[in-house]
């Protein structure tokens, strides 16, 4: 065994390997038939090699998190360890050029629960818990249905449908508010008739 003391030193990484650079310091060699006399020797400067102690890492292949939208969209089988998950990549990439949208439509399902209908005094706490309950059930549509498609690529426009249309049922709702009101009107009307004729 080896001891090395050093009053500064520097890892330096290469491709054939890495090294370490001392400055200023001593190595002690223990000698295991006589361990009680080591012998010490002192250098201003000295190179140790790190080649035939290190082990080379194994190949490495990133995730899909860390690579970007044109490489996960342009990937290719044998670019990843697990050919099984060559799905989870694709749908990484399409989630990404998804998400904008994503947060377009809960930006404007949150302003369309809250404006549209009529004014109430009393709050508008039943807007808001329909507005979080959507917001859970599209989140759990958007993951389950990026494992699915994950499994099945040839679902991945599903995955553009179900970001496109809560937008578009958003804006409706924001350009026609009256529509969706009158709508809300005659189901109260029709189910007040029928009470009354209930009675």
């Amino acid at each position: 065994p080896v001891t090395y003391h050093a009053e500064s030193g520097s890892l330096l990484e290469a491709t054939d390997g890495a090294k370490v650079v001392l400055l200023k310091g001593n190595s002690i060699i223990i000698d295991k038939e006589n361990p009680g006399k080591p012998s010490v020797a002192f250098f201003d400067r000295y190179d140790l090699d790190l080649t035939g102690i290190l082990k080379k890492p194994p190949i490495r292949f990133r995730e899909g998190r860390e690579r970007m939208v044109n490489e996960l969209l342009t990937l290719k089988i044998q670019d990843i360890g697990n050919p099984k998950d060559f799905g989870k990549f694709v749908v990484e990439g399409h989630q990404r050029i998804i998400q904008p949208l994503t947060v377009l439509t809960f930006a404007l399902l949150a302003v369309a629960c809250l404006l549209a209908g009529d004014f109430s005094r009393r709050g508008n706490l039943n807007r808001i818990l329909v507005a979080v309950g959507v917001f859970v059930a599209l989140m759990i549509m958007n993951l389950g249905l990026g494992n699915i498609t994950a499994k099945n690529l040839t679902l991945l426009p599903l995955l553009y449908l179900s970001a496109a249309l809560p937008l578009v049922f958003c804006i409706f709702i924001l350009l026609f508010p009256m529509s969706v009101s009158r709508l809300f009107r005659r189901r109260r009307g029709s189910e007040t008739v029928y009470a009354e004729v209930a009675r």
